[in-house]
């Protein structure tokens, strides 16, 4: 078992109230701090190598932490030894992530530019030169939203087939009773941001003046 403290992208320090634990076990993980009987979003990826190919299994939902402020999240097969793993709590907008003992964390770093305004100067979309993006973004107290994207596919923001992967956030796909995604990013939304290929991942606490 492994006990993990926030690690947020060096775009913003992390906050004072980021004070949640996540920890990865044999068959089950766990998140501690988090508003009691609040709701907390748990997103993640998941690998296991089998003969001549790996079988991925994506993990994005929402769940209830109990009275003393945790949630768990059961994996009935077992943790995968490959996975990462985030839970962000949908009240606060603290976050953590983690990856099992054993496992080396790898932080995806986004370059200057990766988000992209609109004519109107709003933050419209992420662009990233990869071959897929998974996002989550978590608004505090309002909703949360998944993009699983693909260069060059239609959940492309841009569909064109150019090495670089946009996620529209307008596009993305609600989570729990989550309404209609926001056209934009403003002060304070958070963004669990992962490769599929590589397993990098990181988490970013949006300030426009940073852009």
């Amino acid at each position: 078992m492994r006990w993990f403290l926030p690690l947020v992208a060096v775009l913003l320090a992390a906050p004072a109230w980021a004070q949640l634990e996540i920890a990865v076990e044999e068959l089950s993980v766990t998140a501690k701090g988090l508003t009691p009987g609040g709701e907390v979003v748990w997103f993640g990826l998941t690998r296991v190598w089998m003969t001549g190919a790996d079988k991925s299994r994506v993990v994005a939902q929402t769940a209830t932490a109990d009275a003393a402020g945790e949630a768990r999240y059961d994996a009935t097969e077992g943790v995968p030894r490959v996975s990462v793993w985030a839970v962000v709590d949908l009240q606060t907008g603290g976050n953590a992530l983690a990856v099992p003992e054993g496992m080396k964390a790898r932080e995806l770093r986004l370059p200057p530019g990766a988000f992209r305004r609109a004519v109107s100067g709003e933050f419209e979309s992420l662009g990233e030169r990869r071959e897929s993006l998974h996002t989550l973004l978590v608004r505090p107290r309002v909703g949360a939203w998944v993009s699983f994207a693909g260069d060059g596919t239609d959940s492309d923001g841009d569909r064109a087939r150019d090495q670089v992967v946009t996620v529209a956030f307008k596009a993305m796909n609600p989570l729990g009773t989550s309404g209609t995604a926001p056209s934009g990013l403003r002060q304070g939304d958070i963004l669990v941001i992962l490769d599929p290929r590589s397993m990098e991942i990181a988490s970013v606490v949006f300030d426009p003046g940073k852009f």
